[in-house]
């Protein structure tokens, strides 16, 4: 029941306002939860990919990134991943895939011959990281989110590697391959820029020539 005041005006109970205060409180303490829930899931990305042999049946190298970014062009529809097995500068592994043309769900003929992307993974051995040798070659990419947004995630498969640039000292136990799997990737188009230059000039060191064809990308 309402009580009035001296002027007759209806008064609202206190335990009313305080309720509705408690009970909006708690949405915004709610969504601000869920937003920093969801920001700690995707965190730097990263993901799990496998480098299956098709010309050793026992020859499988399984990858577990830990970070992974992207790059945007928008007027060129183009993305380009750089996934990391361990630290983002002195990592173990580099998984760098550049999609060309981006397939439409329901509108795209998925075949197995069909490629969208150049992929080179370079692995990095010894104590010193002065062993190399890189896997290159095109898959297929599908993006399941909208590029440009915070994070992305992706699938990659039916994609054929063959080592290429590689150390004296580097053993192929792979042969032709075929890398899968799927991944998450946060936006960073600065970092993406500055992770590509650094690898040229690790692979310039290591092998004598960049990491990347960017003629490709012209």
């Amino acid at each position: 029941m309402l009580s009035r005041n001296s002027a007759g005006q209806s008064l609202v109970p206190k335990r009313n306002i305080l309720s509705k205060l408690t009970q909006r409180g708690l949405t915004i303490l709610s969504l601000l939860l869920l937003t920093f829930f969801l920001t700690a899931c995707v965190g730097d990305g990263g993901g799990r990919l496998s480098v299956t042999s098709r010309s050793h049946d026992d020859a499988t190298l399984k990858s577990g990134f830990q970070s992974g970014y992207y790059a945007w062009d928008e007027d060129a529809s183009r993305l380009t991943f750089v996934l990391f097995d361990g630290p983002r500068e002195t990592p173990q592994q580099v998984a760098v895939v550049r999609v060309f043309w981006l397939p439409r769900a329901g509108y795209t003929p998925v075949e197995r011959s069909s490629t969208n992307a150049t992929i080179h993974y370079l692995i990095l051995a010894g104590d010193a990281r002065l062993e190399a040798g890189v896997y290159s070659g095109a898959g297929f990419v599908f993006n399941y989110d909208k590029p440009g947004q915070h994070a992305l995630r992706a699938g990659v498969w039916d994609s054929n590697l063959r080592l290429g640039q590689h150390t004296q000292g580097f053993r192929d136990r792979l042969g032709l391959a075929e890398l899968r799997g799927r991944f998450t990737a946060v936006r960073d188009d600065q970092g993406v820029a500055a992770d590509l230059e650094r690898l040229d000039q690790q692979a310039k060191f290591l092998l004598g020539a960049p990491l990347l064809d960017h003629s490709a990308s012209n």
